[in-house]
């Protein structure tokens, strides 16, 4: 079995580690009594969240100057979110190149699908960093803020790499020859030619990339109201901009390969954060399950329905 199947099993286990040192009587208990009112109103922010993540893909896509209905691409994108939850590193995600295959190539696909996850990740830095600054006063913050910005400038510098399309061959073509069934070859390297083709499209469009990324901010705002929205159904004492310094970090640990959907990770960041503010670990888990089931479950769900519909058949 490979070694990279096995590492989602770290958050696993972080989980239980985490679950058998609480009373799990007073999370349940504190999931029980959290106030329907606000749940209500953090299961409705799906809505623009989820419509604001699109149009920011959309405006990538319309560097391709083709026109898909807003609709269709509302359900390739759950899909690929339902997909990215059972995937490490929300590789998944790329999955929605499959729905735009009608009108441009896969590798063009793929292009619109990991720039949008590029400026996610960049986002994040970006909010992370402002973030921690906030912190300033603890000392504990300084390891962190330094190995959030090496991290950032490590991001960066790979990104940079990856746009340069000789290097990477050269990178690839061993692992290319050995690994891949000579049948698949040509598709394959169909594929890689068209995604940097799409890429040298995508540098001319800076603007669209600039609109993608005002999305992109609007989104994590209103993904903070209701993460917000979350904390009043739990009566937390925690204000909106505490969650807006310290929610970035806790999604960067999310997207680590060793757990699905941040399960283990996310719990352990959290309780890092909210220690500061003296709540317990029991109710700082309890939010964190309510961010599982409205961060994901529930959007995981509406994508896995649509997927039904319209299965992603490879050999199609």
């Amino acid at each position: 079995m490979k070694l990279s199947r096995l590492l989602p099993l770290i958050g696993i286990s972080i989980f239980l580690i985490v679950l058998l040192n609480i009373d799990v009587s007073k999370l349940v208990r504190s999931l029980l009594d959290a106030d329907i009112l606000y749940i209500s109103l953090a299961l409705f922010m799906l809505i623009p969240i989820t419509v604001v993540k699109v149009l920011k893909w959309k405006f990538l896509i319309n560097s391709y100057e083709v026109k898909y209905p807003f609709f269709e691409l509302v359900k390739a994108w759950l899909v690929g979110f339902s997909i990215s939850m059972i995937t490490p590193a929300r590789l998944g995600d790329i999955s929605r190149a499959y729905y735009l295959k009608d009108k441009i190539s896969a590798g063009k696909g793929m292009t619109t699908v990991i720039i949008d996850r590029v400026l996610d990740v960049f986002i994040l830095f970006v909010l992370g960093i402002i973030g921690i600054l906030s912190f300033a006063t603890y000392t504990e913050f300084f390891d962190m803020f330094s190995t959030v910005i090496v991290s950032f400038a490590l991001f960066l510098f790979v990104i940079y790499l990856s746009t340069k399309k000789s290097l990477v061959k050269a990178v690839l073509k061993p692992f290319f020859r050995k690994l891949v069934p000579e049948r698949f070859k040509g598709k394959i390297n169909l594929t890689f030619h068209e995604f940097y083709r799409g890429l040298g499209v995508m540098k001319r469009k800076r603007k669209q990339l600039l609109i993608s990324i005002m999305f992109g901010i609007i989104a994590w705002f209103l993904s903070i109201f209701q993460h917000y929205m979350l904390t009043l159904s739990l009566g937390l004492d925690v204000s909106y901009f505490f969650l807006l310094s310290i929610m970035p970090i806790v999604t960067l640990l999310d997207t680590l390969p060793i757990s699905f959907s941040g399960l283990g990770t996310r719990e352990v960041a959290l309780i890092f954060f909210l220690s500061f503010l003296g709540i317990a670990n029991e109710t700082i888990v309890s939010f964190s399950v309510l961010l599982l089931i409205f961060g994901y479950l529930s959007v995981g769900l509406i994508g896995f329905l649509f997927w039904m519909k319209k299965p992603i058949r490879l050999k199609s």
